[in-house]
């Protein structure tokens, strides 16, 4: 702060989100990314790496699509802004779709991460 004394400054203020931890994040990461790209490449699917599978994640469940100009585009959403319950809602539908389409049971976390 006293680098800034005499000087013009800049205060945010913005509501506060209850955003995920980094628990939860670890979980996803280690644990979810690793089954699911486990299962697609098992199943024929070659996904590179866990930033890949995460990639295919936030386009099937984290997305929208905006039209103009008689075009439709796809936009997706970082996930870095997800509430908790958003996030363990994301985590919910890749752990439904493994279940549903690979017959994978992704396994729980140890502890409470979400």
């Amino acid at each position: 702060l006293r680098e800034l004394d005499g000087k013009r400054v800049e205060i945010t203020v913005k509501e506060w989100k209850n955003t995920r931890r980094n628990r939860a994040n670890r979980y996803y990461r280690a644990v979810v990314l690793k089954v699911a790209l486990q299962a697609f490449n098992d199943a024929g699917i070659m996904i590179i790496d866990e930033d890949e599978m995460h990639e295919v994640f936030k386009k099937a469940f984290w997305s929208r699509e905006i039209t103009w100009a008689d075009t439709t585009k796809q936009i997706v959403k970082s996930t870095t802004k997800m509430t908790i319950k958003e996030f363990s809602d994301f985590i919910m539908k890749i752990q439904e779709l493994l279940l549903d389409n690979y017959n994978v049971v992704t396994p729980q976390p140890e502890n409470s991460y979400i």
